[in-house]
């Protein structure tokens, strides 16, 4: 991950990365094979990069 990307990966085989800055909708997540961004995410919170179901 580049140290300027927009979001932060704690543990490499976790599912969820941390938006270092705000995120809009359709923003396109080069670090994460081109990942597109669903709905507003605030800084500092965190988001799937992959479907994770439920239990």
């Amino acid at each position: 991950m580049k140290a300027n990307s927009p979001i932060i990966r704690l543990n490499p085989v976790d599912d969820v990365v941390i938006a270092r800055q705000q995120l809009i909708s359709g923003t396109v997540l080069q670090d994460e094979g081109g990942l597109k961004v669903q709905g507003l995410i605030p800084a500092g919170h965190k988001m799937a990069t992959r479907a994770i179901s439920a239990g």
